[in-house]
């Protein structure tokens, strides 16, 4: 599994939950009225350079918005931290479409607790000063630099504690580099029911939206075309194997038909049917689960 994936998607799925006040999570947050914007959203900053954070966040009571960077390496990009620097609170608005636009905004930095020296030292070396948080065992610190707005300063101070047993996952539960049986977890219960609704089939647009209810209408053109192309695949690929007999998939179109729907036999069918379904659905879970169990065999080995 992406290392990078897994970290950007946690750090994604916990800030809206901070936004957004999950139970069990702290609610400062929510409390100064930020709320999620944008996910992945690219967008030029006042040279017209393009930067995409990974989340914008925005407090209309604060007037104020924070634009994260998730660093699951060690690594800066220096010119992507230049990029950064250049954008200007005007850009919010007029070209990041943010309303009501803030008249002030941080750039955050969030990485782990090891990689903070590195980190930064990248910002150092382009003379940014972005805050820096760090993940611990305790929560996300303020490392480094600090934040325009005080008051979200104080929520850092000196730690905002997280129990990440208790992040959700649910907001952004895939992304363009998930893993295959991720994505399997996450189409085949919504293909389920649609079956059981009796639907004749559906686009893939209206499948992502459901999966990511909560995000869809917030990911930026790239999150949307990664996860939509990744869909469209295993939407591919499982209509020609495990659930050929019941789905088919015109991938020009990017719109699945549903064939022998068990619900539309006879009630006296129905039951081998709906067996035959979830027979496929155990082999289809299976192999996916094992082609998983065996990249990460191979990555043991190498």
């Amino acid at each position: 599994m992406s290392e990078s994936s897994t970290f950007s998607r946690r750090l994604t799925n916990l800030w809206f939950g901070l936004c957004l006040g999950d139970p069990g999570l702290p609610d400062a947050i929510q409390r100064l009225g930020y709320r999620p914007i944008w996910v992945e959203l690219p967008f030029p900053n006042s040279s017209l350079e393009t930067v995409c954070p990974d989340l914008i966040v925005s407090s209309a009571a604060q007037d104020h918005a924070v634009l994260f960077e998730w660093k699951s390496g060690a690594n800066s990009n220096e010119d992507q931290l230049r990029h950064y620097a250049d954008i200007a609170d005007a850009d919010l608005a007029r070209r990041a479409s943010i309303s009501p636009p803030p008249s002030a905004h941080c750039v955050a930095m969030a990485g782990k607790s090891d990689h903070v020296a590195r980190l930064t030292l990248g910002m150092r070396n382009v003379g940014s000063e972005f805050p820096l948080l760090a993940t611990t065992d305790a929560g996300l610190e303020l490392v480094e630099n600090g934040f325009h707005s005080r008051a979200i300063a104080a929520v850092f101070d000196p730690v905002l504690k997280i129990d990440w047993d208790l992040v959700p996952s649910q907001y952004l539960p895939i992304d363009g580099e998930a893993e295959p049986w991720e994505y399997a977890e996450q189409v085949l219960p919504r293909i389920f029911e649609y079956i059981g609704e009796r639907r004749l089939g559906f686009m893939v647009d209206e499948l992502c939206s459901d999966i990511c209810p909560f995000t869809w209408s917030r990911l930026g053109p790239p999150g949307q075309d990664a996860i939509r192309a990744r869909t469209g695949e295993l939407l591919s690929d499982i209509s020609r194997r495990e659930l050929n007999e019941f789905v088919s998939f015109d991938r020009g179109r990017r719109r699945a038909t549903f064939n022998n729907n068990p619900y539309d036999l006879p009630f006296g069918q129905q039951g081998v049917a709906v067996r035959r379904l979830q027979t496929a659905h155990r082999r289809l879970m299976a192999r996916m689960t094992s082609a998983a169990e065996g990249v990460e065999q191979l990555e043991l080995d190498l």
